[in-house]
């Protein structure tokens, strides 16, 4: 005992100096949640959020070793733009201390997760990041939104359960639920895919992948802008971080894990671009797109050694999404915009605004001149790279239904532009004072956009 607290003692300053991004996140909690106690004005809990996060993003590229760090800080960026970004939100106005507080504690969930070095250090910290967003689609509570938010509620609980069930398996299979697995108890079998895809559960649902959407659309769609923004970028982040580990700690002793990863890859990406192009509802179309796009993502998992291209993508997708939300909530807020239909004939009244959506959604599809088309070839090219390695042909069908899906996302990602330029305006929006705010934030997130696909930085770095 003694040696293992001297032992302890001895690694905490390393540990403790790789921790700094999330101990500076978790002493901002306790500030906000004590100047809660006072009635001070919004401006001044959104200033202490903006630095809490940004001292734990500087202190983030101060450390020098440790895993995962960069999507960690990615995670940290996400919160800071979800906030900064949507600080005119009525979310904001309506309950400020609430959802920072939120917020903060979420992507301290989120980053938790990606450090975790046993099953169920991961399920705790997962749990941390769920109850937020769950008290979060309570908050938004309307009489119109009871079946989304009692589906969301009990789905997220049904996935957690069954993920802490498929832990207890594969601890009574293997003995240990450290994620440095050696060996089985018992020789591989049929048993353990049961095991690993109920284990995943909970990291499926994080990330919106089949068979755990369900309850994506409707969240999506009762959920203030800002918490979707949120669950669809950094929640995301950390979710394909925590699957890529434990396919990584898996892999040796179980290789067909990849193949079930395949499988949940093709049924997102087919079913997410399939459902999507019959939305009428921008949010719900955006869920389903984050189903699709999960399936992408999933591709990072495959190999530790397509880390860069997962955190390009990653980059990519979250700047491309919060900048269509970010619209979204602008004029939801000003015009009660929500349907795609709604969007008809504002490329004559604000060229500009118009011409951002339609840089958003072609980045989202993967065109030129937006990083999405880089993205896309970076992620496409490990795909299939993989492929070779293996030979396997789920991989195959894996990157023909993705090339082909991308090509069938077009048709929906494209449907606000055509409303927007080609559609008559059924009534006249009422003017409104320019937000100055709001247009330098959407034109730092098209510059970023374009930049990153003449020159994607991020890819000279290692994560």
């Amino acid at each position: 005992m003694i040696s293992a607290i001297q032992n302890f003692l001895e690694r905490f300053p390393n540990k403790f100096s790789s921790l700094l991004p999330e101990v500076i996140v978790a002493f901002g909690l306790v500030c906000i949640l004590f100047l809660g106690l006072f009635r001070l004005k919004n401006y001044i809990f959104i200033a202490l959020a903006v630095a809490i996060l940004l001292g734990a993003i500087v202190a983030g590229t101060q450390v020098s070793t440790s895993d995962f760090l960069y999507f960690r800080i990615l995670v940290l960026a996400n919160t800071l733009a979800c906030i900064l970004f949507f600080a005119d939100s009525p979310l904001f106005k309506k309950s400020i201390v609430e959802s920072i507080f939120l917020f903060l504690s979420s992507a301290l969930g989120l980053n938790m997760m990606m450090l975790a070095d046993d099953l169920l250090s991961l399920f705790v910290a997962l749990e941390l990041s769920a109850i937020a967003s769950y008290i979060w689609v309570v908050l938004s509570w309307q009489k119109n939104s009871f079946e989304g938010t009692i589906k969301y509620l009990l789905f997220g609980v049904f996935a957690s359960a069954i993920m802490l069930y498929g832990i207890s398996w594969l601890y009574g299979l293997s003995g240990s639920i450290n994620l440095q697995i050696s060996s089985w108890k018992i020789p591989v079998s049929q048993i353990h895919y049961v095991a690993i895809f109920m284990m995943l559960s909970g990291l499926l649902m994080k990330i919106s992948a089949v068979p755990y959407h369900i309850w994506t659309p409707d969240a999506y769609q009762i959920a203030p802008t800002p918490v979707v923004a949120f669950l669809a970028t950094a929640s995301k982040t950390a979710g394909i971080i925590a699957i890529a580990k434990i396919v990584k700690a898996y892999q040796m002793v179980f290789p067909d894990i990849t193949l079930i990863i395949a499988f949940i890859a093709i049924l997102s990406i087919f079913w997410g671009n399939l459902v999507a192009f019959w939305q009428k509802n921008l949010k719900r179309m955006l869920a389903y797109s984050s189903i699709a796009n999960a399936g992408y993502l999933l591709i990072g998992t495959l190999n530790e050694n397509y880390q860069n291209v997962l955190l390009f993508f990653l980059v990519v997708y979250s700047i491309a999404n919060i900048l269509i939300l970010l619209i979204a909530e602008y004029y939801e807020h000003n015009h009660q915009f929500t349907d795609l239909e709604h969007f008809a004939g504002i490329g004559k009244t604000n060229t500009e605004i118009a011409a951002t959506v339609l840089l958003g959604f072609v980045a989202l599809a993967g065109l030129p001149p937006t990083a999405g088309f880089t993205a896309k070839l970076l992620i496409f090219s490990s795909l299939w790279d993989y492929y070779e390695a293996t030979q396997q042909k789920l991989f195959l069908i894996w990157f023909i239904l993705g090339l082909l899906n991308t090509f069938v996302a077009l048709f929906y990602y494209l449907k606000i532009p055509y409303f927007a330029f080609f559609k008559q305006q059924e009534k006249n929006l009422q003017a409104k004072q320019k937000n100055y705010y709001f247009f330098v934030s959407i034109t730092l997130l098209v510059i970023l956009l374009v930049v990153l696909f003449v020159k994607p930085l991020l890819m000279t770095q290692n994560p």
